[in-house]
């Protein structure tokens, strides 16, 4: 009897351990995550598990403004939800942008394998959705509080300010245990549980470098060559191309609607000079320039004081001057007493050596953030200033005015080649002078040069074109002698002629 009991015993002890597992399992779902804080939204991120290496193994996330902003990179360590590879972070509903990376960072050295194990997503705006802002949810979303963000594999761009490569991506809603679609409910919509947008598992990280793809057009473009070589045998006898080059001696580089002239090697100093009724907290900007056509050169020593010297020194502005064309800086400074632009200052200045003035070029700053110290009121925005009193002017010096240069010099070139080929022609008939005498010798010449003739016109564009214009040319001087011989020869016999009636009328006049 009691082995019975012990044995009904142990068998309700299994019963029991097999319900704990079941609700141990179970009970991994998004109920279980720790309430949300008011003043707080709750972002979940699907992280893709290549950005999973020897050096990166969780999610961080990073902001810059608003409360709790991070002191460092790559901010706080984000927290495992309820499915491998998806991610929270409960953030203050003020800060306005986020970004997502792989808890790593990578440094600056571009040698060091840490630095492209370090990876990221843009920018991610943290607000809403507009209306139709989003062509996946068109009817918008009032916050992203317990969305998901869901990053694009295809989707690739560039950092601004480390130059490094980052992921874009958009918001979905979110299921729970890694589910997520476009649609608030479940079910009304597709339902996607991939860890990114057009996911290929067997697919690798774009490389950090493009070094290798800039040396492919250079093998390409040396063959071009080859067939542009013979085309100058034509364009040569035309000396409008080579008379326009000398005569473009300087360029026009536009700034803030001005014109300037330069030269090649000019050292020029574009400075924007930037005015706003109060102090702001923070700068975002880029300076546009063309590459091709303009060096940056930076200050060995204190650049960023020579280069934004109201944003002050390194501690305080961030930029980025490896992205050719395009020089980034951010700053912040929302403590103490923000940055005073109040009666005008130089939010940017720097210099450029001209490489080439064949064409005109632009110089130029788009203000893309700025907001008024201690209060959440945008003086810029998106690109574009919005805030009443602020201005901006741009000017540019050290530049070489452009010479005078007269261009009515070609046209003279031309009509002189074209009374040239006009004297040659008529040149031509004067060999039809002293060739009288040879009246039986020009007609069998005439008939063998017609023969030669037909086969030097077919070997002409090949091989020897000089042997055709000969024979043209011996054609045309043996047919005129010869229409000149028999004209003169008419005009023999006719004398004679007379000659002959005279000695028989005298004759006659003798014997009668």
């Amino acid at each position: 009897m009691s082995k019975k009991i012990i044995s009904v015993l142990l068998a309700l002890v299994m019963v029991l351990a097999m319900g704990t597992v079941a609700l141990v399992s179970v009970s991994a779902d998004l109920a279980t995550l720790p309430e949300l804080e008011d003043g707080y939204y709750r972002y979940f991120f699907y992280m893709p598990p290549q950005w999973e290496n020897d050096y990166a193994y969780t999610a961080g996330i990073y902001w810059w403004e608003g409360d709790g902003a991070c002191d460092t990179w790559p901010g706080y360590e984000a927290n495992a939800a309820d499915h491998d590879g998806v991610y929270y972070y409960d953030v203050p509903v003020n800060v306005t942008t986020i970004i997502w990376n792989n808890y790593l960072d990578g440094g600056t050295d571009k040698t060091l394998d840490i630095y492209t194990a370090a990876v990221q997503t843009c920018n991610i705006g943290s607000e809403y959705y507009e209306p139709d802002e989003n062509i996946n949810i068109p009817e918008g979303t009032d916050d992203f509080n317990g969305m998901i963000y869901v990053t694009d594999m295809n989707m690739i761009d560039t950092n601004p300010y480390s130059g490094k490569q980052t992921y874009a991506g958009q918001w979905c809603y979110y299921y729970g245990d890694g589910k997520y679609g476009f649609t608030e409910v479940e079910g009304e919509g597709e339902v996607f549980d991939a860890p990114a947008f057009n996911w290929d598992p067997y697919a690798t990280l774009a490389p950090e470098s493009t070094e290798d793809q800039t040396t492919v057009p250079t093998e390409t473009t040396t063959e071009v060559p080859v067939t542009t070589t013979e085309v100058p045998v034509t364009t040569t006898e035309a000396p409008v191309t080579t008379t326009e080059a000398p005569a473009v001696e300087y360029g026009k580089v536009t700034v803030g609607g001005t014109e300037y002239g330069v030269t090649v090697g000019d050292v020029i100093t574009y400075t924007y000079t930037l005015t706003t009724p109060t102090a702001v907290e923070n700068a975002q900007a880029t300076t546009y320039y063309d590459a091709e056509k303009l060096e940056l050169i930076v200050p060995e020593s204190k650049a960023a004081n020579k280069m934004f010297p109201v944003l002050r020194d390194i501690t305080s502005v961030v930029y980025n001057t490896d992205i050719p064309g395009e020089v980034k800086f951010n700053a912040m400074e929302g403590v103490d007493e923000g940055f005073d632009f109040t009666e005008g200052g130089v939010l940017v200045t720097l210099d450029f050596k001209v490489l080439d003035n064949s064409a005109d070029t632009t110089i130029y700053t788009t203000l893309e953030e700025m907001v008024k110290f201690g209060e959440k009121v945008d003086y810029a925005t998106g690109g574009q200033i919005v805030g009443e009193g602020v201005s901006y002017v741009e000017t540019l010096t050290g530049n070489t005015e452009p010479p005078v240069v007269t261009t009515t010099e070609p046209p003279v070139v031309t009509t002189t080649e074209a009374t040239e080929e006009v004297t040659t022609t008529v040149v031509i008939p004067t060999t039809t002078e002293d060739k009288t005498p040879n009246t039986t010798a020009s007609e069998p010449v005439g008939t063998t040069a017609t023969d030669p003739v037909e086969t030097s016109t077919a070997a002409a564009p090949g091989t020897d074109p000089t042997s055709a214009t000969e024979a043209g040319t011996t054609a045309a001087a043996t047919d005129a002698p010869a229409t000149g011989a028999a004209a003169y020869i008419y005009v023999v016999v006719a004398v004679l002629a007379m000659a002959a009636c005279a000695v028989v009328v005298l004759r006659k006049r003798v014997n009668g």
